[in-house]
């Protein structure tokens, strides 16, 4: 990353979790689990609910058709808590959401798994017709939404992390500067940054060799150089990466170090992912 923190040997410093901000060795002990929540689909969630009201039908029901079926959820489950259990032992950084935990996601939708094979053999049940059909809509609800966000279905949350639009006050969105590609082709269409003879940028979130190559491949028409905070910029590219600010004792996003006006952004969903600002 550039200019912040390039005494970092590996890792980013700081995490965001629901709107709280905080250094990547101070996380909370449910963090995986609470980020799991707001990142998983409203319909596998609702699985998980009929799970645990309906748990001894579904695994009685389950066990006459899987050999050993108890270990074998022991398995899954050990698999799913193991992360949590070492971040609790061992001072493990954590960045850039459950990134390093993604091996999860199979043992985790396990149960929703086998709570859908459960609802579609039992049919007969009124409860059962009912809960598919809302296990239905929560589906297309999703698939609506994740498809809206192409090609940066990675920034997804669900709808308890509340109004889409709000999520760079609660977690790291486009962390890996995926945006900056489409955000460089934009620039061309600006007339306020096409009119400079030379344009000084400055990088907050995204790799500055990340930024330079974007420029130098999509906007070769203008005059730019990429500079320090610290050195009068006109503008700064940035994402809502996480960070110490300069200016006082706290840790937010680059898009709270930075309140200029935007100049060229891409969002989805009314959701800001990346943008040009201008510096105050």
């Amino acid at each position: 990353m550039y200019l912040y923190h390039s005494n970092v040997l590996w890792g980013w410093p700081y995490a965001a979790l629901n709107g709280e901000f905080f250094e990547s060795t101070n996380y909370p002990f449910t963090y995986i689990f609470e980020y799991l929540f707001y990142k998983t689909p409203e319909y596998i969630i609702f699985l998980y609910i009929y799970f645990f009201f309906f748990l001894r039908s579904i695994i009685n029901k389950i066990k006459s058709e899987i050999p050993q079926f108890n270990k074998k959820i022991f398995f899954i489950l050990f698999n799913i808590f193991y992360p949590t259990m070492l971040l609790f032992i061992f001072d493990i950084k954590i960045y850039d959401g459950i990134r390093l935990f993604l091996f999860l996601i199979p043992y985790f939708l396990f149960i929703p798994a086998i709570t859908f094979y459960y609802l579609i053999h039992n049919l007969s049940k009124i409860l059962n017709k009912l809960t598919l059909v809302t296990c239905s809509v929560l589906f297309f609800y999703y698939i609506y939404s994740f498809s809206i966000l192409t090609p940066y279905q990675y920034i997804y949350a669900n709808s308890f992390a509340g109004k889409f639009s709000s999520l760079n006050d609660k977690f790291e969105n486009d962390y890996w500067g995926v945006s900056l590609k489409e955000l460089m082709g934009k620039i061309k269409f600006s007339e306020e940054l096409n009119k400079k003879k030379q344009i000084k940028f400055t990088v907050c979130g995204p790799p500055a060799a990340a930024v330079k190559y974007n420029l130098n491949n999509l906007t070769s028409s203008i005059n730019y150089k990429i500079v320090r905070p610290e050195e009068s910029p006109d503008y700064v590219i940035l994402t809502n990466r996480t960070l110490k600010s300069l200016n006082k004792d706290v840790i937010h996003t680059c898009f709270k170090e930075y309140n200029g006006k935007n100049i060229v952004e891409v969002k989805r969903r009314n959701l800001v992912i990346s943008a040009i600002k201008e510096m105050n």
